[in-house]
């Protein structure tokens, strides 16, 4: 062996001892859409990158990282083939797009199953379904670290319910047998959290939409500029033109003198032809100008100045003789140029200029007037357990709430409800409730908190759908594939009979025992081009008098006691459909009133609860609170829950309406009823404003 061959030898055996002894790491990334969320100035998902980064940072320098994300339910993928470096691995992340609903605990499984490494760090924001829908504990091999990196975000919806359930009732279970969730333990597991305060920026109220107005504004001044410019630069073309291009030439007076008359020509424009029709000229002659210069032409010779010419250069004072006519070159007029255009656009230049001004105030409005301390969580390795800190947003629920999955809360689904076609097949009556609204979801998105506290008070109802939503869109490929679920986007008809059937799960399992569809049209709703009025969705379905007529009809034939809808065209921002749903049955119940045949006793308007500020004061604003019990001991807020995950077509369900609901410690409701009884006996008198 020679000496190069040694050196190699020794510089491979180093190599490797180096990389052996590298430690690697595996980041489980949770997408779910509930990073999207805006909090103290910036979103979670920038919040969370950046307690990232600060945890690479302490990290040692050859370690080495693999990333699995989790971006809806239980499923995860591996974006990193190699292991990467923490600069690599970051980068990776601020890369990552929110997308879907994480179920965290079935994810952590998932990932112990794909990593390549004994330690596991969980990126969360802290939101996980799994903290309020029954879900098994992983089982984390001895051998394996699991640690969390969150945000201080608290209440039943999130991960710390979740660390505080195992760490008090359920335990964590390794390898079949049960351990404390402390760091020094064989299994550390799920970790202990602790909170760093940073300063952040703090900014005025509805920066956000000052920061629009300002992009609009600086859009409508370049817009306004780049068209003052091409205007600017076709006037001095036409200008240039007109100086240049667009003299006139001078005009030849002609004296035309004949045996019986005479007369004056004015010739303007070139080249002129005289002849016959003027003063009787034997022939035609031709007179041409070059700008300056006048010349004769004729095929028949005249005699100029006393000499026959065919062709001459005509001045001031000449003159021709044609047969017997005679004709003297009387005057040669200059006209003068033809005065330049004024410019009339000039003083818009005032528009991109006070655009211009008021995109900077408004600038202006949009940087911070301040700092406040605001808590970052990060990993840690001590004993201590610092308490939990007080969102700056809402304030947890009032009530207690157990995570034990003996409870009878979370004991899942109750049956599908029963369908019916109406207005022509309809349950028997008289019903409790009744609650209508325009497309299959939206009974759980508005309505879904409030349907099983009315089924816990043993109220009978149904729930009444205007269309079967075949404008909606399919989430394929997050969702199921299996059963009524194809392989493939669905839409149209074929979308309108599986959203059928997921209203009919997530109607019972909201507690109401029949399902009403009346079966109209669904329009698409892409952009603010497809908004129609309420009156035009009106005619759409029928006409205004059909539709109401029919919904006083179902009123009249089920007796409901009360009434749920949605608000008609008010200070929320919603689907022209729903408004046009929230007028009908508002102008239904006017009418049933006047015929005094109303078994109505209370209307009760379901709202978005993202959007308080519009009803914020309005005198009929009840809030409740979904995750008290019902009467029955479920709780409202799980089985909406439930009732969403069955709409699996819709992400507006199965994610956006999770992600925002999960954590909301209120709903409120718009409530006109006679009898304040009955409205303590839903709400509880404590919790009504």
């Amino acid at each position: 062996m020679n000496v190069r061959t040694l050196v190699l030898s020794i510089l491979l055996a180093v190599a490797c001892t180096v990389h052996a002894d590298a430690q690697q790491t595996s980041i489980l990334y949770d997408l779910s859409f509930s990073l999207t969320t805006q909090e103290y100035g910036q979103s979670r998902a920038r919040r969370l990158h950046a307690a990232l980064d600060a945890w690479l940072a302490e990290r040692p320098g050859d370690e080495r990282y693999e990333l699995l994300v989790a971006n809806h339910l239980d499923r995860v993928e591996l974006r990193t083939p190699e292991p990467v470096e923490a600069g690599d691995l970051s980068a990776l992340a601020s890369r990552l797009v929110p997308w879907g609903t994480v179920e965290l605990l079935p994810a952590i499984e998932r990932a112990l199953t794909l990593m390549r490494s004994e330690r596991l760090l969980v990126v969360t924001d802290g939101q996980d379904v799994s903290a309020v829908i029954p879900t098994p504990v992983p089982v984390i091999p001895e051998h394996v670290e699991v640690h969390v990196l969150t945000l201080p975000t608290v209440g039943p919806g999130t991960i710390h319910e979740v660390l505080q359930s195992l760490q008090t009732e359920d335990g964590l279970a390794v390898d079949g047998e049960s351990a404390e969730l402390r760091p020094e333990t064989a299994a550390p597991g799920l970790p202990v959290i602790e909170y760093e305060v940073v300063r952040e920026p703090v900014y005025r109220g509805g920066r956000t939409l000052m920061a629009a107005i300002f992009w609009i504004l600086v859009v409508c001044a370049a817009g306004a500029v780049f068209l003052l410019v091409r205007r600017e630069r076709a006037f001095r073309r036409e200008r240039i033109f007109v100086r240049h291009n667009n003299r006139r030439p001078p005009i030849l007076v002609l004296d035309v003198r004949g045996s019986d008359r005479q007369e004056a020509l004015r010739l303007e424009s070139y080249p002129a032809r005289i002849g016959p029709d003027y003063g009787n000229l034997p022939h035609e002659i031709t007179i041409r100008n070059d700008g300056k210069r006048f010349f004769l032409e004729t095929d028949t010779p005249v005699r100029m100045n006393g000499m026959e010419r065919r062709e001459y250069e005509l001045g001031r004072g000449d003159q021709f003789r044609a047969g017997q006519v005679r004709v003297f070159v009387d005057a040669v007029e200059k006209v003068p140029w033809k005065r330049p255009p004024r410019p009339e656009h000039r003083p818009l230049c005032a528009v991109p200029a006070v655009a211009a001004v008021a995109a900077l105030v408004l600038f202006w409005f949009t940087l911070p007037v301040g700092s406040s301390e605001v808590q970052v969580a990060r990993a840690v390795t001590d004993d201590s357990v610092p308490a939990l800190p007080t969102p700056l947003s809402e304030p947890p629920p009032a009530h207690g709430y157990s995570r034990d999955p003996e409870a009878l809360e979370v004991t899942g689904f109750r049956p599908p409800a029963r369908e019916f076609a109406a207005p022509g097949d309809l349950p028997e009556g008289p019903l409790d409730f009744l609650a209508i609204h325009a497309h299959p979801d939206d009974e759980v998105l508005y309505f879904g908190s409030l349907l099983p506290r009315l089924r816990g008070l043993g109220k009978r109802g149904a729930v009444l759908v205007f269309t079967d939503g075949e404008s909606g869109l399919d989430q394929y490929p997050w969702r199921t594939v299996g059963g009524m679920y194809p392989p493939r986007r669905m839409s149209g008809t074929e979308l309108a009979t599986v959203r059928r059937v997921e209203a009919a799960r997530a109607i019972g399992a909201l507690g109401a025992q029949y399902y009403l569809r009346l079966g109209l049209s669904n329009a698409p709703y892409g952009s603010v081009f497809d908004v129609e009025s309420a009156d035009a969705v009106l005619e759409r379905w029928g006409g205004r008098d059909r539709v109401i007529d029919a919904v006083v009809d179902i009123i009249r034939s089920l007796q409901p006691r009360i009434v749920v809808a949605p608000d008609g065209p008010g200070p929320a921002l919603e689907h022209f459909e729903h408004q046009a749903v929230g007028r009908a049955v508002r102008e239904a119940l006017e009418l049933l009133d006047e015929d005094a045949g109303s078994t109505v006793e209370a209307l009760i308007i379901g709202t978005d609860p993202r959007q308080p500020e519009g009803y914020t004061g309005h005198p009929a604003r009840v809030l409740m609170d979904p995750w008290v019990p019902a009467a029955d001991g479920r709780i409202p807020r799980i089985d909406q829950m439930y009732a969403l995950r069955a709409h699996q077509t819709q992400r507006d369900a199965t994610v956006i309406g999770v992600q925002a609901r999960l954590t909301l410690a209120h709903d409120f409701f718009l409530v006109f009823a006679d009898d304040q009884n009955l409205v303590n006996r839903i709400f509880d008198v404590s919790r009504v404003e």
